[in-house]
This record gives structure tokens, C-alpha cells and sequence, in this order.
């Protein structure tokens, strides 16, 4: 996984509640990082020290049959192909804030499959409840901070990045 932010976080829960073998996840922030391997990541490594790729390699037992990019940034989709097994598959979560250019060649040639995601069908959403009631996925963990609506644009600036998911209140808890 790419992107250990509220989606890259769901999906480690997701992924490990369905029995995924092994997790690794990528961020640039250290407590992102730590709130993964306190989820089940196995691996929470920096994007932008070394050589990512290949400490994901050498520290997990095989190379990703999926890999889930939850950025959608330019680094972070040729991380994604970097990463990916021959006849592996992508799924792009994150939203693209610009263009991100695909090695086609390296894509064909490797027998890729990219796919996008964001849509939710009713199925999805049960499977999620079911998933948060039995405590598969603890979705209150990733709450990070909570800010009343008077504060609304401080909890805009928060969720930016030094938060993981902000929540706004009619009573100020934070």
C-alpha cells in the first residue's frame, strides 16, 4: 500500500480482515507510519529515503500481487509499478491532484493490470458495517482529532496532513 492516510489505512484494515499474507504500507510522515504497524502493517517504510521499492522487496517475504496506490501522485504510481509481480495488479484509490504519466511500454510488458476505484456499491457498504460492528476494522482508531463547528477551518487545516481523520462536533473535544 501507498499512502498510509485515511484510505491507505482502511485498506490495510480491509486487506488484513480479509487475510491478506503480508502488508507493507509507505509514508512520508513518522506517525502515519506508526499508526499503520499499530493497525497490522507488517512493513511501514519512507517513500523518500533509499530506495522504497527495494526495502520492500528485501523485507517482505514475496514481491505484492496487488499493490494499492492511495496517493495517485507521479512517485507514487511508479512506486506502485516498481512493486507490482508480473501479471500483478494496481488499484489506484488516491485522487490525482494532476496528470500522472504510465509507462505503457513497462505496463504491457509486465502484463499489468491497472484499475481505478471510487465507487461504492450497496454490497460494499454492508460488507464495511459488518466489518466496523465485529472489530475486524476499528474505524474509531483512525479518528485522530475532533473539532467543534466553530472551529471547522482549523479542522480543514489539520486534516492537511497532520491528521489522519478529523471529525467536527457540536462540542469541542480537542
Amino acid at each position: 500500500m501507498l499512502g498510509a492516510g485515511t484510505i491507505g489505512l482502511v485498506t490495510l484494515l480491509t486487506a488484513r480482515a480479509a487475510g491478506a499474507a503480508a502488508i507493507a504500507i509507505t509514508d512520508p510522515l513518522d506517525f502515519k507510519r506508526a499508526i499503520a504497524l499499530e493497525l497490522g502493517a507488517d512493513l511501514a517504510i519512507d517513500p523518500t529515503h533509499g530506495d522504497a521499492v527495494q526495502r520492500v522487496r528485501a523485507e517482505l517475504p514475496w514481491r505484492p500481487d496487488v499493490v494499492f496506490d492511495c496517493v495517485a501522485s507521479q512517485s507514487s504510481t511508479d512506486q506502485a509499478i516498481a512493486l507490482a509481480l508480473k501479471g500483478g495488479t494496481i488499484v489506484v484509490e488516491g485522487v490525482p491532484r494532476g496528470e500522472v504519466h504510465l509507462p505503457l511500454r513497462l505496463i504491457q510488458d509486465r502484463e499489468l493490470r491497472l484499475q481505478g476505484t471510487a465507487m461504492y456499491t450497496r454490497e460494499d457498504v454492508k460488507l464495511a458495517i459488518a466489518l466496523i460492528q465485529s472489530g475486524d476494522v476499528p474505524a474509531a482508531r483512525l479518528v485522530t482529532s475532533q473539532f467543534s463547528f466553530e472551529h471547522a477551518a482549523d479542522a480543514f487545516r489539520a486534516a492537511g496532513g497532520s491528521e489522519i481523520k478529523v471529525h467536527l462536533t457540536q462540542e469541542a473535544t480537542s
